[in-house]
């Protein structure tokens, strides 16, 4: 296949990558075994390793809604409008669905076309890194590699971002006097138990319950906003939560609150900087790109891929769009990058108790999702290391190392909305946007076939328009965090 810089890597040369760190049942597909045409055969249950391959795997519907739980992340968005104007940001928010959806369906007929070629490696097998796999067979071990680090990256990102998410959901709840960076800690050493006990396999099972937990949160988050905005319109007296000054974003002024108008928000103050910020924002909303290989692996009928990501990225942009336009109207230059700060109204009222139960709900989720973003970190990690199988003090020792970076990462940048636009910029960027039609070129180009120019035209332009985000969008986010002064310390 096509490598970087026009070198080729021939497939008789190419070596299965089981027993690489890309793939020892990390996935862990839970079909049939997949013939040739990506449709599940009628013989038994594969195994590797001794260990028997559950005879079912995800339908239309179970994949679409790992795929909404992986990318449904709504609570920076109102702010993310905010950052870029209503109209610039609301015609940003309608157009990344429409090209999220290309690029998932691209990486997907990827994924068929490993299945196809090569169907001795993927079909049936327990594919632990899916996304690295179709770069190593697209591009060589560069871009194999190349993979690896952006997904870990995000994952990483991820993980940061939900520790953030937790300590100020608690912060909300709990005494103020607490410094924000405490509430950092006591997240961690929450989820550190799980990490020592955890395995990657185990991960489905907290990603089931997170991911229930997480959809009902999204909702919640939606009603509340309403809530809180049409009790606020009502109330001239309701102010908008009063956020901490040790919380890692800015403080809010308790001015009495009124509705904004459509208009009036559009008004609000962008510069180039706080746009290419708020782009990042809702680029990194939809982060579950990454895993998108891992859950068509586990499909009974990879073919059927493109049903489920119609199906869940419909109702993704109207449920973003509902949230973000609420937010800003209700709230406008008041908006805080954690909608969840701006909706605790008064006591005693309808909107404050939804907002508690939202940081109550919203807590779980993030440790439940932190918890399943670093397990895949910590397993390459003690498989670079080549620890044993068998869990032991060595494995301990490195699972507590990456959840102290993922923490020293959070204390170092304490503030949600700025950590966000840098990793949305960066590998998220990357995942999204370059690599599905670069991989996709690449696989199709060496099976002989042919591109029309619109073809070819679209996938300069989104690898393009992937180039300026991750480059135009990173020097926005590092330059925010310099600008940024750190909270109090413990």
């Amino acid at each position: 296949m096509a490598g970087l810089g026009g070198t080729s890597v021939q497939a008789e040369e190419r070596k299965p990558l089981l027993g690489s760190p890309f793939d020892d049942g990390r996935s862990a597909a839970l079909g049939k075994s997949y013939g040739s045409e990506g449709q599940p055969e009628d013989a038994g249950p594969v195994t590797q390793g001794g260990s028997p391959k559950p005879p079912r795997g995800l339908g239309v519907v179970e994949t679409s809604f790992f795929i909404l739980t992986g990318v449904l992340f709504t609570i920076p968005l109102p702010y993310a409008l905010k950052q870029t104007g209503f109209y610039s940001g609301l015609m940003l928010m309608l157009f990344l669905p429409f090209i999220m959806i290309y690029q998932a369906v691209l990486l997907g007929r990827c994924w068929l076309i490993l299945l196809e070629t090569w169907p001795e490696r993927y079909s049936g097998q327990r594919v632990r890194r899916p996304f690295p796999a179709i770069g190593r067979e697209a591009g060589g071990r560069l871009w194999e590699r190349i993979t690896w680090v952006s997904v870990n990256v995000a994952n990483f990102g991820v993980t940061v971002v939900d520790l953030l998410v937790a300590a100020e959901a608690l912060q909300s709840l709990l005494p103020h006097h607490i410094s924000f960076r405490c509430w950092l800690l006591l997240c961690a050493a929450v989820m550190l138990p799980f990490v020592w006990l955890g395995s990657p396999m185990d991960s489905w099972m907290v990603g089931w319950g997170g991911g229930l937990l997480g959809l009902f949160a999204s909702v919640s988050l939606l009603v509340s906003v309403v809530v809180a905005g049409v009790s606020s319109a009502a109330d001239t007296h309701a102010v908008p939560a009063i956020i901490p000054h040790n919380a890692s974003t800015t403080v809010v002024s308790t001015t009495t609150l009124a509705p904004v108008s459509l208009s009036a928000a559009q008004t609000l103050d962008v510069t180039f900087s706080s746009f290419w910020l708020g782009a990042s924002t809702q680029i990194f909303t939809y982060a579950g790109m990454s895993i998108f290989p891992s859950l068509q692996h586990d499909m009974r009928e990879p073919r059927k891929w493109p049903y489920a990501v119609y199906l869940s990225y419909s109702f993704i942009a109207v449920f973003a769009m509902a949230t973000a336009t609420s937010g800003l109207k209700f709230f406008g230059p008041l908006t805080n990058p954690n909608i969840l700060l701006n909706i605790d109204c008064r006591p005693a009222t309808v909107a404050h108790v939804l907002s508690k139960l939202c940081s109550v709900l919203y807590i779980i989720v993030s440790l439940c999702n932190g918890v399943v973003g670093v397990l895949p970190i910590t397993q390459d990690a003690e498989e670079l290391l080549k620890l044993p199988a068998k869990t032991n003090y060595k494995h301990i020792l490195v699972r507590t190392g990456v959840i102290l970076v993922c923490l020293a990462a959070a204390e170092g940048i304490p503030h949600f909305d700025k950590f966000i636009s840098l990793i949305g910029a960066t590998a998220i960027s990357l995942n999204n946007f370059v690599l599905p039609p670069l991989f996709y070129f690449w696989l199709c180009r060496d099976a002989g076939e042919r591109f029309g120019l619109h073809q070819l035209t679209y996938f300069g332009e989104i690898i393009c328009l992937g180039g300026v985000s991750a480059l135009v969008g990173t020097y926005a986010a590092v330059r925010n965090i310099l600008s940024a002064s750190p909270p109090n310390p413990c």
